[in-house]
């Protein structure tokens, strides 16, 4: 016997981007901020449209880089302004995400990198030594290992101590916006995917 809640929720089938942005290209906000940096609230911050074409960007560069459906990112960082830009562009490409506490020593990311199979391993500036001893400690070369920030805002950022920088598997808008003109998102149906 099935049992229901009096406050039953209908659940849309569709993709977590679709039910956030509705479509690859409804018009979304140009000028309300959604999510702002604290540190530098007046410059640094996203709109909803700027936030879907970051992830977008960012979706269209995990492809490109080889990153196929169900292949796994895992992201070790504390909470920053391009950290909901990872989770929701890995969703657009058709990975998972799985996100490291920021506090785990080498001995504790590595046994999550190869638990979890992870492609690529994103860490925050201050945790790239240990993102990069757990990935030596299970046999990962440095080339699927990437320095995370939010220097790429700015246009800047670049790799550090062998690894490279995560702007790198960023998309150009026009890249993001494919040959045609026409903006398009890479999206996976969660709720088919559920078990």
């Amino acid at each position: 016997m099935v049992f229901k809640s009096r406050w039953c929720v209908e659940i849309p089938n569709a993709s977590l981007p679709t039910v956030i942005f509705g479509s690859p290209t409804a018009t979304l906000s140009t000028t309300k901020c959604s999510f702002i940096d604290a540190a530098r609230p007046d410059t640094h911050y996203f709109t909803a449209h700027d936030y879907r074409l970051w992830c977008q960007r960012f979706a269209v560069g995990l492809r490109k880089s080889g990153v196929k459906t169900g292949d796994r990112v895992l992201l070790f960082s504390p909470s920053d302004l391009f950290f909901l830009v990872v989770f929701m562009g890995i969703v657009m490409a058709g990975g998972i995400f799985t996100g490291a506490n920021p506090t785990y020593i080498p001995r504790e990311l590595a046994y999550q990198l190869k638990d979890s199979g992870a492609k690529y391993l994103l860490c925050a500036e201050g945790s790239l030594d240990t993102g990069i001893e757990a990935a030596k400690s299970i046999g990962r070369g440095l080339d699927r290992v990437f320095l995370f920030n939010s220097a790429v805002f700015d246009g800047t950022g670049s790799g550090s101590r062998g690894c490279r920088y995560w702007g790198d598997l960023i998309a150009s808008p026009t890249e993001a916006a494919g040959s045609s003109g026409s903006r398009y998102q890479l999206q996976v149906n969660l709720i088919e995917l559920w078990p």
